[in-house]
């Protein structure tokens, strides 16, 4: 409900007649409930007017499975996705996040049991890559550890025997999209040094180099327009580093599962200009020698080279 009309009805005194309850038999709506139990309430992470003919569409092609998906334009950017069966509903949930025109689709499991205005879109989760972590920290119990630090922990990717040695350690995690990502997190594992771990997030949709909000774009960030923080761009405490690039992948569900996910095309990309089909997981990388030293330095490549800027901002404890 909007909140100008939610104010409103809280001021309105109910006539006798507005105050008497209609009682509905849960057998009147039992078979509109059986039909609701495989839906997907989703909207795009915009405030700006799109295409909606043209999202519906190109998210009907995309989440295409053994049955037809049916979209429902329910409110102003809100939708509501029925599935035939709860596998391929499921299938959807995993493979996410899903972007158009690089903007985030919220998605959020819905039966109906509850109003539309009292679903609440705040979390999302992402699949972050936690680099510079110590070799024998790589095992799935720090991995909850890591993923409570960041949000609510979902799963953390490693085979059975918890043990996920390899470059990095991923992990599925339920962030606040109203707050700033996450870059890192000062650790501290017995009988070695205090490091810095820092992050990378798959299928990242569009966010602002200066708060670190998903959304939108620095030209929109009414955080530098009221002054909150620097609007010069040598001072951006965010960057493209943060997204997990790399070539064509498939997108599918964690690595460590042996079954075969369905491929998507496409590539990621830093672009204005929005690609209305969606991007698919990267690869995980091929896993490299352990090594016993554990740096508070990060590992060197272009892009790396742009975050240690923003790294020795934390740890002088500017931001």
């Amino acid at each position: 409900m909007d909140a100008a009309v939610e104010e409103l009805w809280k001021k309105f005194n109910l006539s006798e007649d507005e105050k008497g309850v209609l009682s509905i038999n849960s057998q009147d709506v039992a078979q509109s409930k059986e039909q609701a139990q495989f839906n997907l309430l989703f909207r795009l992470q915009t405030n700006k007017d799109f295409n909606k003919e043209a999202f519906k569409t190109t998210l009907q092609q995309l989440w295409r499975g053994p049955h037809r998906v049916t979209i429902k334009e329910v409110e102003n950017n809100l939708f509501l996705a029925i599935f035939v069966t709860g596998e391929h509903m499921n299938d959807i949930l995993d493979r996410s996040p899903w972007s158009f025109d690089k903007r985030l689709v919220l998605l959020k499991q819905f039966n109906g049991d509850v109003s539309l205005d009292k679903v609440s879109f705040q979390c999302f989760s992402f699949w972050i890559w936690v680099f510079n972590i110590p070799i024998k920290s790589m095992y799935s119990t720090v991995g909850n550890y890591m993923a409570n630090e960041i949000g609510i922990p979902i799963l953390v990717d490693a085979p059975k025997s918890g043990l996920a040695w390899g470059p990095f350690l991923r992990i599925r995690v339920d962030i606040d999209i109203t707050k700033p990502l996450m870059r890192g997190k000062m650790i501290h594992v017995e009988g070695m040094e205090k490091g810095w771990v820092y992050f990378k997030y798959e299928r990242l949709p569009i966010y602002c180099y200066r708060c670190g909000i998903m959304g939108y774009q620095e030209r929109e960030c009414q955080h530098a327009r009221k002054g909150c923080i620097s609007s010069e761009k040598d001072d951006y405490q965010f960057g493209h580093w943060l997204r997990v690039v790399g070539s064509k992948a498939n997108r599918g569900k964690n690595f460590h599962n042996q079954s075969k996910p369905r491929e998507v095309e496409g590539e990621e990309s830093d672009g204005d200009d929005g690609d209305k089909e969606l991007v698919p997981f990267s690869r995980r990388l091929q896993s490299s020698p352990p090594t016993k030293k554990f740096s508070t330095e990060m590992e060197s490549s272009p892009l790396d080279e742009i975050a240690r800027f923003s790294v020795s901002q934390v740890l002088r404890g500017k931001f």
